[in-house]
């Protein structure tokens, strides 16, 4: 490890360091404690980065956390893209939403997510802004596919749009066929019990949970963990669970769909942390930090959305932006239950054996042939 610090500023570093992660490989799988040394001794070097390059996952959270201190408002950069792919898929701009707001919103959201802070105006930006409704229902875009019989359906439980370009990117740089796509909205509150997905019993593969864990639970249940190790946990959670569990569908089904439940805030999370969002007033306790059944008779304040459930008759009340109830104890890591876009927009995917066309057909938008197919029939 030694020799490895004494030649960090030298201008053969990156060939030492191919050289060196090599070795470490040669030795077997017990050399992650000697990776975890070095970075515990290169924290302030900013040449030590290409050392990092021998795809632990100690390393993958020290890349994670190093990426946290840069200007990612100009892009990611591409160092860090040759050592993590995954976290660079994240940031993938190839992947655009239906209108540039919510392009520059996801864009933005990704930037704070990794960096640990959030600004005033992006809180408001996040209060503000109003779903457009150019993005269908998940519901009534699953019960199209749902008529196909050859299509099983895979849910990752907290999976929002945020992850879309990572899917997406993760899928082309494995060579695997996508037919079709849309980010549609989930129903509010953004809670699972909120959002059954119905299909047949037999064509359902087992749900993801394990980003939902995170989201509640850290990386690791009963311990504390910090930001970098939950994300890095999470990418991981894509690229191998998620992608597996695709591949896997595929060899049984000719298509499989992925979709979720609902998404998730971290930002919801930092921005009561740095006292940038309102605890809001309630009498008694509330269902959740997130939504809370509306109390009879009251008026709705502004800061809340309404959402009104016939089968049930009852009527909820979902928190607007980073706000909050005052729910007894406290989330460390996201929220989800509210109305932000990162918690209400969520992906569809539809993968295929097929080959395809170079560009996934819309869901939910009609093409010029389904118009003329329409016009036709009123003839």
């Amino acid at each position: 490890m030694g020799s490895a610090i004494d030649v960090l500023s030298d201008m053969n570093a990156k060939k030492y360091a191919a050289e060196r992660a090599e070795a470490l490989k040669t030795v077997g799988s017990n050399y992650e404690s000697l990776i975890v040394e070095f970075i515990g001794q290169t924290k302030e070097s900013g040449d030590a980065l290409q050392f990092l390059n021998c795809g632990t996952n100690a390393e993958r959270v020290e890349i994670v956390r190093r990426a946290s201190t840069e200007d990612l408002s100009y892009g990611f950069p591409k160092g860090y893209g040759e050592l993590f792919p995954t976290l660079a898929d994240y940031f993938s701009p190839a992947f655009e939403f239906e209108d540039a707001a919510t392009t520059a919103y996801f864009k933005e959201y990704r930037m704070h997510k990794v960096s640990g802070s959030i600004t005033d105006s992006f809180v408001k930006r996040a209060y503000d802004f109003v779903v457009p409704k150019t993005y269908p229902s998940r519901d009534a875009i699953m019960a199209e596919l749902h008529t196909q019989s050859d299509v099983a359906l895979l849910v990752v439980d907290a999976m929002g749009a945020e992850y879309m370009p990572l899917l997406l990117a993760l899928a082309k740089r494995r060579g695997m066929n996508i037919e079709s796509q849309a980010v549609v909205t989930a129903k509010l509150p953004t809670e699972t019990i909120f959002n059954p997905i119905k299909w047949d019993e037999a064509r359902i593969l087992p749900e993801i949970k394990s980003i939902d864990n995170i989201v509640h639970n850290g990386a690791a249940k009963h311990e504390v963990s910090i930001p970098e190790r939950n994300f890095a946990e999470t990418l991981w959670v894509f690229e191998t669970e998620i992608m597996n569990r695709i591949a896997d569908g595929l060899t049984r089904f000719a298509r499989v769909v992925v979709t979720a439940d609902h998404g998730a805030s971290r930002l919801a999370v930092i921005a009561h942390n740095e006292g940038k969002g309102t605890t809001l007033p309630w009498d008694g306790q509330p269902d959740a930090w997130r939504y809370s059944l509306a109390p009879q008779g009251a008026a709705r304040p502004p800061e809340l959305e309404q959402e009104y459930f016939p089968e049930t008759k009852k009527t909820y009340w979902i928190v607007r932006g980073y706000n909050r109830f005052p729910k007894m104890g406290g989330k460390l890591y996201e929220l989800h239950g509210g109305a932000t876009l990162e918690e209400r927009l969520v992906p569809i995917v539809v993968f295929t054996r097929n080959a395809v066309a170079e560009v996934p057909k819309q869901l939910g938008k009609k093409t010029t042939a389904d118009v003329v197919d329409e016009f036709e029939g009123l003839i």
